[in-house]
């Protein structure tokens, strides 16, 4: 079992179940990072 982290903020994207993947950097187009979130509220 593996997951999948986004490269900018690591947060945990998503799993996967593959033997081999153990960590996955990842940059997610719909995923957005905690501060870009923030900033939004200004």
């Amino acid at each position: 079992m593996g997951i999948i982290v986004c490269q900018k903020c690591n947060q945990v994207l998503d799993y996967v179940r593959d033997e081999k993947v153990t960590i996955l950097y990842a940059v997610s187009e719909d995923h957005r990072c905690d501060q870009e979130r923030e900033k939004d509220e200004d």
